[in-house]
């Protein structure tokens, strides 16, 4: 759901706002928190707080630093392939 949400939108950076609700509402409550996350690393990185990384990283004790840094990345390398993608054609 991630990469299609990112991929709708081309990568291109978004203002905050409301955009995010409908795809996340299809999601189950605890996979939420990581699509919120790793949408907004693609396409609005600059609305990620603190409070989103923490209510991801709550929904798992496992999740580390380095799963926090791995999230982030997916999230904006999907939306860096896409860019590319529209600057080459």
């Amino acid at each position: 759901m991630t990469a299609e949400v990112i991929a709708e939108h081309r990568g291109r950076r978004l203002p905050v706002g409301d955009w995010l609700d409908q795809p996340l509402a299809g999601l189950a409550p605890d996979e939420r928190a990581g699509a919120r996350v790793a949408i907004l690393a693609g396409l609005a990185p600059h609305a990620i707080t603190d409070e989103h990384v923490a209510a991801w990283r709550a929904t798992d004790r496992r999740f580390s630093d380095h799963c926090t840094v791995f999230l982030l990345a997916y999230g904006a390398m999907t939306a860096v392939t896409h860019i590319e993608s529209d600057i080459t054609t």
